[in-house]
C-alpha cells in the first residue's frame, strides 16, 4: 500500500527546505490538489478500517509535532481501543494534553522515558 497518513484524506506531496548552503533541514508533506508527484493520503482511522485491522500490538508515533492533527480526529478513540501498546513522542504542552485526554478512558498503564511516552494496555 502506497499511502501517507495525514490529518485528512486527499493527496500530499513531499517538500524539502534547505539552508542557503544547500543543507537539508526539514521534510514536510503538504496537501496538494492532485498535482503530479502527490501521494494518496488517508487518516489513520480510515486505513485501520479499510484494512480491517482488529488489533495493533504496538503503534509507534514520531511525527514531529503533528500529534494534534492525529489526535483531534474524532475517530482516534476507536483506533486507540485496538492498540495494545502505544509509544509516542509528544511535542508541546497542547499536544500532551490532547494525547493524554484521548488515552484517559482506556485501560492502559502509562510511563515516560526520556522523550518517549508509553501506554501499555492492562489485559
Amino acid at each position: 500500500m502506497r499511502r501517507a497518513v495525514a490529518e485528512q484524506a486527499g493527496s500530499v506531496a513531499p517538500t524539502v527546505a534547505t539552508t542557503d548552503q544547500g543543507m537539508e533541514f526539514s521534510r514536510t508533506f503538504e496537501a496538494t490538489t492532485g498535482e503530479e508527484g502527490g501521494i494518496r493520503a488517508s487518516t489513520l482511522p480510515e486505513i485501520i478500517a479499510e484494512q480491517e485491522i482488529a488489533e495493533i500490538d504496538i503503534l509507534k508515533i514520531d511525527i514531529e509535532g503533528a500529534e494534534l492533527g492525529l489526535f483531534r480526529d474524532p475517530q482516534i478513540g476507536e483506533v486507540l481501543k485496538k492498540v495494545r501498546a502505544l509509544a509516542i513522542e509528544i511535542h508541546g504542552s497542547e499536544a500532551r494534553k490532547i494525547v493524554e485526554e484521548a488515552m484517559r478512558p482506556l485501560p492502559h498503564l502509562h510511563s515516560v522515558s526520556h522523550e518517549l511516552d508509553l501506554w501499555i494496555r492492562e489485559d
